[in-house]
């Protein structure tokens, strides 16, 4: 019986890496998401571009 090879999901996977620079306060917030949210940082920020991306296409 084969075993399945574990490691990271494939089903979307994430190959660009995006560097971004903000201020203490912007960085403040996005923690409070991420804290109240149980989020990390990255599916916070996808989430907001999402958010963004819908308005913009409404």
């Amino acid at each position: 019986m084969a075993t399945k090879k574990m490691g990271r999901p494939t089903e979307s996977p994430k190959d660009y890496m995006l560097r971004v620079r903000m201020d203490a306060e912007t960085l403040r917030k996005l923690d409070e998401c991420c804290k109240v949210e149980g989020l990390s940082r990255s599916e916070v920020v996808r989430q907001g571009i999402q958010d963004r991306y819908g308005k913009i296409k409404k």
